[in-house]
């Protein structure tokens, strides 16, 4: 019985939910849940959000005949612990749209020795020291490459409840507009 009793305490604190509640501007305050997406109108543009993994995913929707571009360096994600994160600058097509993922999802890079099974190919890199065609494991080894991103700042974790403020500042024409929301994570 304590077997079952540990397995059903691991899997429900894997199992923790989140969703959000959209609390600033409180004229368009709303929950973002999972099963369907909210849509909200703001100025030219339209946004639809949903949770989606314990994040939050928006769509923002250009209806407009013009391009609208998101200018990233003026735009700022404030993370629940008060640091500011930069958005990358995106164009938003006319009757196109953007997604942007709170928190950003941070890229995947492989820094090491790994082991598969499968059908492949080589191809050799020419580093052979003793002619041309030489196969020598030792001249042949894998390069693994550490990729370090000078923008680590793009990316933040959304750990537990708490809430995170975000700035969104586009430009249509010669016209510049902002948008600010603040979205409360909360545990379901």
């Amino acid at each position: 019985m304590r077997i079952s009793a540990a397995l059903i305490f691991l899997f429900a604190a894997g199992c923790t939910r989140y969703e959000f509640d959209l609390i600033e501007p409180p004229d368009l305050a709303a929950h973002i849940g999972r099963d369907k997406q909210t849509i909200l109108k703001r100025d030219e543009l339209e946004y639809r959000m949903q949770a989606i993994e314990n994040r939050l995913l928006m769509h923002v929707v250009n209806p407009t005949d013009d391009p609208i571009e998101l200018i990233g360096p003026q735009s700022t994600a404030v993370d629940p612990a008060g640091q500011s994160h930069p958005f990358r600058s995106q164009t938003l097509a006319p009757h196109s749209y953007v997604k942007l993922i709170l928190p950003p999802m941070r890229p995947y890079y492989r820094t090491g020795p790994s082991f598969g099974i499968g059908v492949g190919i080589h191809a050799f890199r020419g580093r052979y020291p003793w002619g041309a065609g030489y196969d020598d494991p030792f001249w042949d080894e894998p390069v693994y490459l550490t990729v370090v991103d000078e923008t680590d700042t793009l990316y933040w974790d959304w750990e537990g409840e708490g809430e995170a403020r975000i700035r969104l500042t586009f430009r249509r024409g010669k016209e510049e507009f902002h948008h600010n929301f603040t979205f409360r994570r909360k545990k379901l």
